[in-house]
């Protein structure tokens, strides 16, 4: 299975300016990159440098103006790129953004307020860039509605449209923005707390806005405190995933070339995926692969890729040690430095970073209707078989097999392998199970528990059965297997 890394754990001397950190945002120019962390706490960013192989760098800090005692940062986001990108962070609940420049060195400088230019109170921003122009979205989680302006060459945002709350959208206190490209066509998605609902709307060239499609729990989203939306894209298809703090719910939608939202997965949270009253959420595409990152209340930071078939698959947690920070995340982001994907986790009393290997990580290999024989590489394989009678063989490293509809055998070779089951009768065969190390992917029989599923001890292993599906596991020693040598920790339900 794909693993996160410790690296390190940064506590600051001084706690003050890592505390409360609300949003974290990383930024390259040239061969450099640097990692923005804004505190909703302290009215502060601190920034560090990101370079590969290393942890974070020395950290320095800026206190933001703006009306009242203390600016609460909520959200930051890049506009523009290049020498003439600009660090934007704005308020809780208040109708001002601040906007820096971005020195050569990462440095903020040359702090300015749009103040007046705003139309209504701002809390979560995004930025879409369409053509050469421009434009910042804001909302916020006190108020209903949407806002989109161009940003001006002077520095300051024009309002370009004004999207109010209404009951075909979900604007009701917006948790969350997000963009999306579709085929070339931009699209921006909203998360809203109040509807427990998402909307998708198509930008045009000159920033207005029109609705597309709205999702909530009449549709099927059954999600309490929704919180956090990203987007991300798999297996040529791109996804939105919704993340709800309340009922510690996962979701997993797909955006079709129009902008229409498809509820493809949800998943609860478990001791498998650790995202409890989940408040952090980030994406990454490997390729054609797609991984979706967590945390929350519960002590680690998640980690799950979506399959081709559009399931969401929990490859494990990172999880919190005496002395880390991977208590109560509130933030999450990557960066990607060569083959290295870098995760910084904003938690409790600090900011942790893990790594993922990219070059270990190999790209799908996707059977079809035939009956495929595919074969791996020393790498993380992903090896799909579709229909047919399929032979797949893993080789060595952490493999992700499945073999679709048809009578399959799968060999996962070394390494610790996750055999997935489809929900089709004919009896797939595991051919070298290595109880202990590889897991069986059973979520598609619908077994919510190890109790619910039954295991019969044969002369080769064992044999599980669950209503019609059955699959047969040959022991990697060739040792028969017994139900009780079986945990649920053997079983991804």
């Amino acid at each position: 299975m794909v693993a996160l890394t410790f690296r390190n754990t940064y506590l600051s001397e001084d706690p003050f300016y890592l505390s409360g950190v609300e949003a974290l945002l990383g930024q390259s120019e040239g061969s450099a990159t640097w990692l923005y962390a804004g505190s909703q706490a302290t009215g502060t960013i601190t920034r560090f440098a990101l370079s590969q192989g290393s942890g974070l760098g020395s950290p320095t800090t800026v206190e933001l103006s703006g009306n009242g005692s203390v600016f609460r940062v909520s959200d930051l986001a890049l506009i523009g790129d290049g020498s003439g990108a600009e660090l934007l962070a704005s308020r809780v609940h208040t109708q001002q953004i601040n906007s820096f420049d971005i020195g050569s060195t990462g440095a903020l400088s040359g702090q300015t307020q749009a103040i007046s230019a705003l139309a209504a109170p701002v809390t979560q921003i995004a930025t879409i860039t369409i053509g050469a122009r421009d434009f910042l979205i804001t909302g916020t989680r006190d108020a209903p509605g949407m806002q989109i302006y161009e940003w001006q060459a002077s520095g300051q945002p024009a309002l370009r449209d004004s999207v109010t709350d209404h009951a075909k959208v979900a604007l009701g206190n917006v948790s969350d923005i997000a963009t999306i490209t579709v085929d070339g066509t931009p699209f921006l998605l909203t998360a809203s707390a109040q509807d427990n609902a998402i909307s998708s709307f198509h930008i045009a060239a000159d920033g207005s806005a029109t609705l597309i499609d709205s999702f909530g729990i009449k549709d099927g989203l059954y999600v309490s405190g929704l919180d956090s939306i990203a987007s991300v894209s798999a297996h040529g298809t791109e996804f939105a995933v919704v993340g709800a703090t309340g009922s510690s719910t996962l979701s997993l939608m797909r955006v079709n070339p129009m902008g229409v939202l498809y509820l493809e997965d949800h998943v609860i949270d478990s001791l498998a995926t650790r995202f409890s009253r989940i408040d952090a959420l980030a994406t990454l595409s490997i390729g054609d692969r797609g991984f979706v990152l967590t945390g929350g209340g519960d002590d680690g930071i998640g980690l799950m890729e979506i399959l081709p078939d559009y399931q969401l698959l929990a490859h494990g947690s990172l999880l919190n040690t005496p002395g880390g920070a991977l208590s109560n995340l509130t933030a999450l982001t990557t960066v990607t430095l060569g083959t290295e994907v870098q995760v910084i986790a904003a938690g409790q009393p600090g900011l942790t970073l893990a790594t993922l290997d990219s070059a270990d990580i190999a790209a799908p290999m996707i059977g079809t209707a035939a009956a495929n024989s595919l074969t791996g590489s020393a790498r993380q394989d992903l090896i799909w078989g579709g229909a047919g009678d399929d032979q797949l063989f893993g080789g060595a490293g952490d493999d992700v097999l499945m073999g679709g509809a048809g009578y399959d055998r799968m060999t996962g070779g070394a390494g610790a392998d996750i055999f997935c089951l489809d929900d089709d009768l004919p009896v797939d065969r595991v051919l070298d199970f290595n109880l202990g190390e590889d897991r069986i992917d059973i979520s598609r029989w619908g077994v919510q528990s190890l109790d619910a599923l039954t295991i019969i001890s044969r002369s080769y292993g064992a044999e599980l059965r669950y209503g019609d599906f059955a699959a047969r596991l040959y022991d990697d020693g060739g040792a028969q297997l017994y139900s009780t040598d079986f945990s649920s920790g053997d079983f991804i339900f």
